[in-house]
């Protein structure tokens, strides 16, 4: 399946989903309620999630186990070769203090509990990403100091026909857009 079609294909089931069981973001959710056996054509394949942990924390009682308990339904209906997220640290541009071990994801709840969990994370000091994985032979030749170039991190997403999922986010996230903006060179105000 196309990369694009895949992706917006899983962005429009998600956000019926979330709109059927989350009119209201203060309402709890289960993971187990989000999902659909329509997703099954994602067995298998790379996943880049973006998760609105909210509404899960409030059902699992702490984003820890909100963010395990999602991880661990996704890795079992899926079975994801790789399992990735975000784990930025923009504070990077003012202090100059970036580990791979301790730096602290400063975008979304899910991103920084998926961080402490996740095997490993790449080396761009602010644009940086978390996951995990059966084949970190497909990480390894990624230019890491340009993740948004065309020989980044988000460039191998297309090229490994990755899926986006976005997760109760209440609106599309994809860090992956960022990508598309500085290769067709759009332009900001």
């Amino acid at each position: 399946m196309d990369f694009f079609k895949a992706n917006l294909y899983t962005y429009r089931v998600f956000d019926k989903v979330k709109c059927k069981y989350t009119s209201s973001y203060s309402n709890e959710l289960s993971i187990n309620e989000c999902w659909s056996d329509k997703f099954d054509i994602f067995t298998g394949r790379e996943l880049f999630v973006h998760v609105g942990l909210k509404p899960f924390c409030k059902y699992y009682s702490n984003p820890q186990k909100a963010t395990e308990t999602i991880v661990n339904f996704l890795n079992e209906k899926l079975r994801p070769v790789s399992f990735m997220s975000q784990s930025f640290t923009p504070a990077f541009r003012k202090s100059g203090v970036y580990s791979i071990e301790h730096s602290k994801a400063e975008i979304g709840l899910f991103a920084e509990q998926f961080r402490v969990v996740s095997q490993f994370r790449t080396s761009d000091p602010i644009h940086n990403v978390s996951y995990t994985t059966q084949r970190k032979d497909k990480f390894d030749n990624i230019d890491y100091h340009d993740t948004f170039g065309e020989a980044g991190f988000y460039s191998s997403l297309y090229d490994r026909d990755a899926v986006i999922v976005n997760l109760l986010t209440g609106r599309f996230v994809s860090t992956y857009l960022h990508f598309l903006e500085e290769k067709y060179k759009v332009p900001y105000k």
